[in-house]
């Protein structure tokens, strides 16, 4: 926790915490000095550190709802880590539902996981649902559009539309 403390005064990223060269498991303690973040620690915590003042960070892609093409981008271009992460992510049966699980994937590996951690979460707070609606006595078709935000376990609609399908 000391190390993490320390580093986080000049760490820009939580991917700043890790570098190739972090212990793979936890050294033993040093009683007169912290000691380095090891890789199976961070995979344990990642989901609830940050090095941002902010409770939330508003503009994080969904990597289980993105796109290739988006996955592509976040990886600043790099096509083989974008497929990597798309790769990954149809790979998992239900979603990832970790930033570790991209950290533990080799063909990612620790450089590509700090080039996108900052810019990806798992989960989403805001979405969109649509419904559709057929009435049985004019045969008229209606849509509404909901864009909701979920806060805490507070979900509020932002924006709302109801309009009749031609």
């Amino acid at each position: 926790a000391q190390w993490i403390y320390e580093k986080h005064r000049g760490a820009k990223s939580i991917g700043d915490l890790i570098s190739a060269s972090s212990p793979k498991t936890k050294p033993r303690s040093s009683p007169s000095r912290p000691t380095p973040i090891d890789l199976a620690t961070y995979s344990e915590i990642i989901d609830q550190i940050t090095v941002n003042e902010s409770k939330v960070r508003y503009g994080l892609v969904n990597i289980n709802t993105a796109s290739r093409e988006v996955l592509i981008a976040l990886a600043e271009g790099d096509e083989e880590l974008g497929e990597a992460l798309y790769g990954l992510r149809e790979s998992n049966l239900f979603s990832i539902t970790s930033l570790s699980t991209l950290l533990e994937d080799q063909a990612i590996g620790i450089e590509g996981f700090k080039k996108i951690v900052d810019k990806i979460c798992v989960n989403s707070n805001v979405f969109l649902a649509t419904s559709l609606a057929k009435s049985q006595f004019s045969r008229c078709q209606y849509r509404v559009k909901a864009l909701l935000s979920r806060k805490d376990n507070n979900i509020n609609m932002i924006y709302w539309r109801q309009g009749v399908v031609q």
